[in-house]
């Protein structure tokens, strides 16, 4: 994947002057975090336990093409011990401890909206509350960004739910790690203004 995508970094800015290339977006975006942030953007993927099939292929595919990019460091988590929220902890502990960026929590879109008794019984309702209220204990939201992201994830009801942000895992990875080099950017900046980082809407 990543000699593909070495391949066709490079195009042509215009016809009439073939010699000027048009900016390749993952070096504009590595460019971004060694200028801005002085070093790799640290990214903590969690995967729930009850994953399999698809869903679980979708996040694999995800940690393999951040792997790829320029200037990525990725953390790949999976509790081993299923939905205990001791051992979520544990892990985002680590990721603090690791200097992680971004926390993006895999999730499925209808465990978001899913308000019946039945719903909340299903591993995948109860995971992306349970890896909220664990990052809410052990003060993650203080030092890095975190959010959903999944096959099918909405903003709005990940926003609603708690999450900083939600994204679908397909997005273009682009734009995906330039948002997240965006907030860990003004995270660092707040940070060495001793202020708390601003809230994009």
């Amino acid at each position: 994947m990543k000699q593909a995508h070495e391949e066709s970094s490079i195009r042509y800015a215009s016809d009439t002057d073939p010699r000027i290339p048009a900016l390749d977006p993952s070096a504009v975006v590595a460019t971004m975090l060694r200028t801005d942030l002085g070093r790799q953007l640290t990214v903590l993927l969690l995967e729930p336990p009850h994953l399999s099939g698809h869903q679980s292929a979708s996040c694999e595919e995800l940690r393999l093409r951040l792997a790829a990019y320029p200037e990525v460091r990725v953390l790949h988590e999976t509790p081993a011990s299923g939905m205990s929220g001791t051992e979520i902890e544990a892990v985002f502990a680590a990721a603090m401890q690791n200097d992680a960026d971004a926390v993006l929590v895999w999730a499925e879109q209808q465990a978001l909206t899913m308000q019946t008794p039945e719903g909340a019984c299903t591993p995948s309702w109860r995971w992306p509350r349970m890896a909220l209220e664990a990052a809410e204990r052990v003060n993650l939201f203080d030092r890095c960004f975190v959010a959903l992201i999944g096959d099918d994830i909405e903003r709005q009801d990940a926003r609603r739910l708690g999450y900083e942000d939600g994204f679908i895992a397909t997005m273009p990875l682009d734009s995906l790690v330039r948002q997240l080099a965006r907030e860990a950017i003004a995270r660092a900046q707040a940070r060495n203004r001793g202020s708390s980082p601003p809230c994009y809407l």
